[in-house]
């Protein structure tokens, strides 16, 4: 048995689905963040209870072959990119595992995926950038990201998966916002302006910038947007975004757009998307595409006759995709305003074999079972599908079901649900997180015959 502030020696033998590496001393397990497995390490325990341990790696007594110097310089402190010091196949090959283990524990599924799709190159991969706003020692206004654990703000002047536009435009707005004496948000205090800078970029290097605001109006807002403005000619877009909640939500519900519109034209598979600064869209462009793609290539041979919904559509990336290989698409979002976003689209790119509806995908799912609907692709929150549609598409016999996932727990849990009446055709993961723990699954379920 081991206690708290111990200073013990561990064997590495696995990591678990958060990276964290995976020790015993006797039958207790004992995870070690920023272990790799095959390592031998001193740790210093920090956590113990009647099940697992805590501890924290001091000293890398025997390294993995795996382990790599990361290259950004607040890994230590920043809760952003978990699997920096290990080699990117390394890091895939743990998602794969991880993946696995996940199906195998929750679902109860004895499947093994062996398809995971990474980046040639995994670096300046997201479109979107979103960094709360603090303040150091000397009163002055930065943005970074949350040190782990916490709620203290590392001052960021740079990161690996933003692109040097977005790089530059954030630096630049944080350096005025310190010269016109524009605040940092103090969330214990409930005082000063900004809390968080949201930059959207489109495959175009076009920019939307997003500042959160607690107050409606910020010191010095005129002279803020046009220095943005004379600065950077692709910035396209300014939006003020007014939250006054004290909670970790992110946006607040009112919004004014500051300078040219609240939108930015993005492009997936040839496709053009509106995005205004609320919708969703997937923050890695290319391996969206991947993403997409392996959606449309198990669609079938005879996808030109089908009728497909596609629940949880958002702004109708996925519909309109789909709407160039099948007969037609049901869209189903609960978010008002990107249904709106995803009907714009459709008419954007011409596409009139696409229909889109307001509402819960498990009260609207039953409307569409008459429809000859013959296969249902969906792409879920975090919390999974709700019982309810899952009882509604085995009901209705639907053929095939597409589900993407960002979740692998969730994931496997309805399939688990699935699996009496389904049976698993494919799993594939692509690597849309680079450098961190998260992966996008896409599952493909037939119909038991």
């Amino acid at each position: 048995m081991v206690n708290v502030k111990q200073i013990v020696q561990l064997n590495i033998i696995g990591q678990n689905y958060e990276s964290l590496g995976v020790a015993k001393v006797d039958d207790l397990v004992v995870f070690v963040e920023g272990a790799i497995t095959g390592e031998t390490v001193k740790a210093r325990i920090t956590k113990v209870t009647k099940s697992y341990a805590v501890a924290k790696l001091l000293e890398v007594i025997k390294p993995s072959p795996n382990r790599i110097k990361p290259l950004c310089p607040y890994f230590v402190l920043c809760g952003g990119c978990s699997l920096l010091h290990m080699n990117y196949e390394a890091g895939l090959n743990l998602k794969l595992a991880a993946f696995n283990e996940t199906l195998k524990k929750i679902g109860k599924i004895d499947y093994l995926a062996n398809k995971i799709y990474g980046m040639e190159n995994p670096s300046a991969y997201r479109n979107k950038i979103q960094m709360p706003a603090g303040t150091t020692d000397k009163g002055k206004l930065v943005f970074g990201y949350y040190q782990k654990d916490s709620h203290d703000v590392v001052a960021i002047e740079e990161c690996l998966t933003q692109s040097d536009n977005v790089t530059k435009v954030i630096n630049f707005v944080k350096n005025v916002c310190n010269e016109l004496k524009i605040t940092s948000y103090n969330e214990i205090e409930k005082t000063g302006e900004i809390r968080h800078i949201l930059v959207r970029e489109n495959n175009k290097g076009e920019l939307m910038i997003v500042l959160v605001t607690y107050k409606e109006k910020i010191t010095n807002e005129e002279a803020l947007v046009s220095k943005i403005v004379n600065k950077f000619s692709n910035v396209i877009s300014i939006v003020k975004n007014i939250n006054t909640m004290h909670n970790n939500v992110i946006l607040g519900a009112n919004s004014i757009c500051l300078y040219g519109k609240d939108e930015i034209v993005d492009e997936i598979l040839g496709l053009k998307f509106k995005i205004s600064h609320k919708s969703f869209f997937q923050i890695n462009r290319s391996q969206t595409e991947k993403l997409y793609s392996l959606v449309l290539d198990n669609l079938g041979s005879d996808a030109s006759n089908m009728n497909v919904i596609d629940a949880y559509c958002g702004v109708g990336s996925i519909s309109l995709s789909l709407a160039k290989r099948v007969k037609h698409v049901y869209g189903i979002e609960i978010v008002e305003e990107a249904i709106k976003d995803a009907k714009n689209n459709a008419v954007l790119n011409n596409i009139t074999n696409a229909s889109f509806y307001v509402g819960k995908v498990e009260d609207l799912i039953d409307d569409f079972i008459d429809k000859n609907v013959d296969c249902i692709v969906v792409d879920p929150p975090r919390k999974g599908i709700e019982e309810k549609v899952l009882r509604s598409i085995i009901n209705a016999n639907i053929k095939k079901i597409i589900y993407v996932s960002c979740n692998p727990a969730t994931l496997a849990r309805d399939i688990g649900i699935l699996k009496e009446y389904y049976d698993i055709k494919d799993i594939s993961l692509v690597d849309m997180f680079c450098m961190t723990n998260g992966v996008e699954v896409l599952t493909v379920i037939t119909y038991k015959s």
